[in-house]
């Protein structure tokens, strides 16, 4: 691999990364917006929303990105990463029509990465035990969130 190689793969990495960051920003402010409406409309007009804005969202970054899609190979992963999506868009949407928010994205952020590890499980790629403790390590973090908020000692924590 040469050094032109080696710079445009940092760069796509890169972009990938801010991308992944911004798109978790705006997941994380809007979570607030959906509960109000959530819990006065259907979850599958919220989810189909949300993947429309996703793409677009995606696609801005994509369009100057110069690598050549192997769909034929890539296919299987593509589909299971968006059938996990829609199960995530779609629980958050109906946990949110349920159980209060703050409940609602701690269960969020605490099995984003258990999922993730599931994923990579799938696609038969080694987790190393680092990996496990972070994602159980979040999982107990926000379960504490959440006994906290049903004891009514959020406002509380740091006092």
């Amino acid at each position: 691999m040469g050094p032109k190689e080696n710079i445009s793969e940092k760069r796509t990495y890169t972009i990938g990364v801010i991308a992944l960051l911004l798109s978790a920003l705006l997941t994380a402010t809007s979570q607030v917006f959906y509960a109000s409406r959530v819990q006065n409309g259907h979850p599958f007009v919220f989810t189909g929303i949300s993947f429309f804005l996703t793409a677009c969202f995606f696609s801005f970054f994509a369009r100057n990105q110069k690598v050549e899609y192997k769909w034929k190979s890539t296919w299987q992963s593509l589909l299971k990463l968006n059938l996990a999506s829609v199960l995530a868009f779609m629980g958050f949407y109906y946990a949110l029509k349920f159980i209060e928010p703050a409940i609602v994205s701690s269960l969020e952020m605490g099995l984003g990465p258990l999922f993730v590890i599931f994923l990579a499980l799938t696609q038969r790629q080694i987790v190393a035990k680092e990996q496990w403790g972070i994602a159980l390590g979040t999982l107990l973090a926000c379960f504490l969130l959440i006994i906290s908020i049903f004891n009514g000692g959020t406002a509380n924590i740091l006092t």
